[in-house]
C-alpha cells in the first residue's frame, strides 16, 4: 500500500513538471517603451556672437527594455518658426558610467548640415538610458522655443520632440497711448513698455532709460510701474544727475511676456522749455524698438481755431448750412471759466440757426447771446474750464443767410475774452448764377437795334427758386423794343413761357419749377430803343429778382418767418435772443439787390466805328477790337469774299433801320447818308442812287436763308476801304 501511494505521487509530480515546461513558451513578454525628456534648457540671444556655437539643452533617451537589434532615428534642431538650425557637433553623455555603454553601442553620422543620424546597436537586453545634446549655429534662430525633433527611421527609436532652449534677444516697444498737452504747470504722462518676447526687458537697474529734453524734468519720486500683464519684477526707479533721466529698474526678468505702464509727472522750467512736441529719447540695457518718442505737447494758455466739413453754399439764398468751427485749447485751462467765445459773420451773412455746442473736457453754455447791431455776432460763455486734459469745443449745425452779390470764402472771426482768436473758412460761396453776353454796337436816338444774346447759368441745381420771378433790368434811357426769346437751353429748369413780360426797361421771367441739374437760360432776339440822351459807352444789364435773391424777397421771407409782416422785423425774437438785427420788406440786404451784371451792347456814334475785321470761315468778328458773333461765316467764291448782308452793312456804318429786304423781288437795300444801294439775288447789277454798275459776281442765298453779298462792291459803294490779308485770311473794312 505505501509503495503504491509513492508511485502515484511521483507520477503526479512528473505530470506537473511536464505541464510547466509546456506553459513557459506561452508566457507574454514585458512591453518595451521609448521616452524622450528634457534634462536642461539653454536661453540665449541670437544676436550675440556666441550664438554661432550655441550649446542647446540636454535630453534623455530612455528605452525599457532595449531588445537585441539596431534602431535608427534622424535628429534635428528646430526654431519657433519651424526652421532647422545648422548642427556643428553632437554632445554625448552616459548617465551611468559605462553601464549603458555595456548594453548598446551608440554612433552618429551626419546626414546634412541640419541633421544627424543616431544608431543604437543593442549588445544585450535591459533598460537603456542615454544623454545627448547638440551644438548649433543659432545666429538666425527666430525668437521663441528651440526643440529637438527626432524622426523614426528603424527599430525602437520613436518620433518625438523635446524643448531644449529659448531664443530671446527680443526688444521692447515703447509708446504713449495718449499724447496730452501740458503747460508751465506740468502734467502727467503714461508710457507703455511691451516686451516682444519674455525676457526682453533685461535684468538691470538701467534696463530702460527715459530722457526728457532741456526744460523738462521727471518727478521721479512719484513715478510708478503698473504691470498690465506678464511677470517681470520692477524695483524703485533710478534717476540721473539732473532729473531729466528716469531709469526703469528690472529686478527679475520675465518668463512670460510683460507689458508695463510707466506713470509719471513732468515738471516744466518755462525759462528753458520750448513750445511744441516734447520729444523723449530712450536707451538703457534693453533693446528698444524706438530711440525717441513724443510723449506730450507743451503749449501756452491759448487756443487754436479751425474748421471741419466745409460746405459749398449759394449766394442770395436763405438758411444755408455751414461747416463746424473747432476751438482746441493748446493746454488745459486755456479757456477760463466765465470767459467768452464770440463768432462773428462777415458783412455778407446773417445768422439763422445758431450753432449747437459739442464740448469735450470743457463746458460751454449751449445758448449764445446776440450782440452788435447787425445780427452777425454770437457770444458763448465758458461755464467749466478744463483741468488735466485740453478742452475742445465744436460749434456745429449752424445756418446762415447770404447776400446775393458775394462769392468766395465765407469766413467767421473767432474771438472773445477767453483767448480763442482766429479766422476760419466754413463755406465756399458759389454764385447763384453766372451771366455771359455778346456785345453789339448800337446808337443813341435809334430804335430796333440788335443787342447781344444773354446766357444765365445756374451755379448749382435748384439755385434758381421756383414761384419767384427772374428780373432783367436795363439802364435808364434804354428799353426793350419787343419781348425777346427766352428759353432753357440746358438742364430742366421750368419757366412760364406764357407769362414772360416786358415793361419798358424790365424783363420779367416767371420760374415755375426748380432744376434737378444746373440749367442755362438763353435770352436772344434782343432789340433796344436807345434814347438820344444816352451817352456813348457800355449798356450794363442787371440780373436779379426773387428767384435769384431770396434774402431780399418779401414772399420768401414771409414763408421763412411766419410773424414777418413786411414791416421792421427782428429775427432774434424767434429764439428769445436780444439784438438790434432787423429787416423790412426791402429784405435782409437791401443794398445788395442784383445777382449779376453784364454788358451786351455798346453805344457808339456814326463816326465811332472805324474798323471791322472778318475772318474767312469764322462766325466771330471784331468791331474796334470788341468780339461779336454772326450766325453764318464769311467764305470765298470765284475769288470774291462774301459776307452776310446785315453784317456787311453794319461794318459799312449802316444802321438796322436803314437795312431793308424785299421778298417780292429778292432784293436788298442799304441807305447811308445820301447813298442808296440796291442789289438783287442772282443779279450781277448793283444800283447806286439808281445808277447801274456791273459786278463780276452776284449776291446769293445760303442756309439757313441768309443773304450773302460780295463785300468789296458793297463797301466801296458806301465809301469804305477794304483790306485783304492773305496770311490771316481776314477782311478789314474801314
Amino acid at each position: 500500500m505505501k509503495l503504491r501511494k509513492s508511485r502515484k505521487l511521483v507520477s503526479i509530480l512528473v505530470t506537473l513538471s511536464m505541464l510547466m515546461v509546456l506553459l513557459v513558451p506561452l508566457a507574454t513578454p514585458a512591453l518595451a517603451s521609448t521616452n524622450y525628456s528634457g534634462v536642461t534648457t539653454k536661453t540665449f540671444d541670437p544676436d550675440e556672437k556666441a550664438a554661432e556655437n550655441q550649446d542647446l539643452g540636454t535630453f534623455m533617451i530612455d528605452i525599457d527594455p532595449l531588445t537585441l537589434g539596431e534602431s535608427t532615428a534622424l535628429l534635428e534642431a528646430v526654431d519657433s518658426n519651424g526652421d532647422r538650425l545648422d548642427i556643428n557637433d553632437v554632445i554625448v553623455s552616459d548617465p551611468y558610467d559605462d553601464f549603458s555603454a555595456s548594453i548598446a553601442d551608440v554612433t552618429y553620422s551626419r546626414q546634412s548640415d541640419e541633421s544627424f543620424k543616431i544608431t543604437i546597436t543593442a549588445k544585450k537586453t535591459g533598460e537603456f538610458q542615454w544623454l545627448m545634446a547638440l551644438n548649433v549655429d543659432a545666429s538666425d534662430a527666430a525668437e521663441g522655443e528651440i526643440t529637438y525633433k527626432i524622426t523614426k527611421l528603424t527599430g525602437q527609436l520613436e518620433s518625438g520632440t523635446v524643448t531644449v532652449g529659448k531664443a530671446t534677444g527680443g526688444d521692447v516697444k515703447a509708446e504713449v497711448l495718449t499724447v496730452n498737452t501740458i503747460n508751465e504747470d506740468g502734467g502727467d504722462v503714461t508710457i507703455r513698455l511691451t516686451e516682444s518676447v519674455a525676457g526682453a526687458l533685461d535684468k538691470s537697474a538701467k534696463s530702460v532709460k527715459l530722457t526728457l529734453p532741456s526744460g523738462f524734468e521727471w518727478d521721479w519720486n512719484n513715478a510708478i510701474a503698473d504691470t498690465v500683464s506678464g511677470n517681470a519684477e520692477i524695483g524703485a526707479f533710478g534717476h540721473g544727475n539732473n532729473d531729466r533721466d528716469l531709469f526703469v529698474n528690472v529686478t527679475k526678468e520675465s518668463t512670460t511676456k510683460t507689458v508695463l505702464d510707466i506713470k509719471a509727472t513732468i515738471d516744466v522750467d518755462d525759462s528753458k522749455a520750448k513750445y511744441g512736441d516734447v520729444n523723449m529719447t530712450l536707451g538703457g540695457d534693453s533693446d528698444m524698438t524706438v530711440t525717441s518718442l513724443i510723449i506730450a505737447v507743451f503749449g501756452d494758455y491759448s487756443a487754436t481755431v479751425s474748421a471741419e466739413d466745409v460746405k459749398t453754399v449759394v449766394a442770395g439764398q436763405l438758411e444755408q448750412d455751414i461747416g463746424r468751427i473747432v476751438v482746441e485749447e493748446d493746454s488745459p485751462g486755456s479757456l477760463s471759466k466765465g470767459k467768452t467765445i464770440t463768432l462773428t459773420l462777415p458783412a455778407n451773412a446773417r445768422w439763422y440757426e445758431y450753432p449747437n455746442v459739442d464740448d469735450s473736457n470743457i463746458t460751454v453754455e449751449s445758448s449764445p447771446t446776440a450782440s452788435g447791431t447787425n445780427g452777425r455776432v454770437l457770444k458763448y460763455k465758458v461755464t467749466k474750464e478744463s483741468t488735466s486734459k485740453s478742452g475742445t469745443v465744436k460749434f456745429k449745425d449752424a445756418k446762415v443767410h447770404l447776400a446775393v452779390d458775394q462769392t468766395g470764402d465765407l469766413d467767421i472771426e473767432v474771438g472773445g475774452s477767453a483767448g480763442a482768436k482766429g479766422k476760419v473758412t466754413v463755406a465756399t460761396i458759389e454764385p447763384v448764377v453766372t451771366v455771359t453776353a455778346d456785345v453789339k454796337s448800337v446808337q443813341a436816338g435809334k430804335q430796333y437795334q440788335a443787342a447781344g444774346d444773354i446766357e444765365i447759368s445756374e451755379g448749382a441745381a435748384e439755385a434758381i427758386a421756383d414761384d419767384r420771378d427772374l428780373v432783367i433790368e436795363l439802364p435808364n434811357g434804354v428799353e426793350f423794343q419787343d419781348t425777346p426769346t427766352v428759353e432753357v437751353v440746358e438742364g430742366d429748369l421750368d419757366i412760364d413761357d406764357s407769362d414772360i413780360d416786358v415793361d419798358d426797361n424790365v424783363l420779367t421771367i416767371p420760374i415755375d419749377g426748380t432744376s434737378t441739374t444746373a440749367s442755362k437760360i438763353k435770352i436772344s432776339g434782343i432789340e433796344y430803343r436807345v434814347s438820344g440822351t444816352v451817352a456813348a459807352g457800355d449798356i450794363q444789364v442787371k440780373i436779379g429778382g426773387g428767384a435769384l435773391n431770396e434774402v431780399n424777397d418779401e414772399d420768401a421771407l414771409e414763408d421763412l418767418y411766419p410773424n414777418f409782416s413786411g414791416s421792421s422785423y427782428n429775427p432774434f425774437d424767434k429764439d428769445g435772443l436780444d439784438g438790434d438785427y432787423s429787416f423790412d420788406d426791402d429784405g435782409i440786404f437791401p443794398t445788395q439787390k442784383w445777382a449779376a451784371k453784364v454788358v451786351n451792347a455798346k453805344v457808339v456814334t456814326d463816326t465811332t466805328i472805324s474798323e471791322t475785321v472778318f475772318t474767312i470761315g469764322a462766325a466771330s468778328y471784331t468791331v474796334d477790337g470788341v468780339e461779336q458773333t454772326m450766325d453764318v461765316a464769311p467764305y470765298i467764291k470765284s475769288d470774291r469774299t462774301y459776307l452776310p448782308f446785315r453784317y456787311a452793312a453794319y461794318a459799312a456804318g449802316v444802321t438796322d433801320s436803314n437795312i431793308m429786304w424785299n421778298q417780292a423781288d429778292q432784293s436788298v437795300i442799304m441807305v447811308k447818308g445820301d447813298r442808296v444801294i440796291k442789289m438783287v439775288i442772282g443779279d450781277t447789277t448793283m444800283y447806286v442812287n439808281g445808277v447801274a454798275f456791273t459786278m463780276d459776281v452776284a449776291p446769293e442765298l445760303v442756309d439757313p436763308g441768309r443773304t450773302m453779298l460780295p463785300v468789296r462792291y458793297v463797301a466801296q459803294a458806301l465809301g469804305c476801304e477794304v483790306i485783304w490779308d492773305e496770311a490771316t485770311q481776314t477782311v478789314t473794312i474801314k
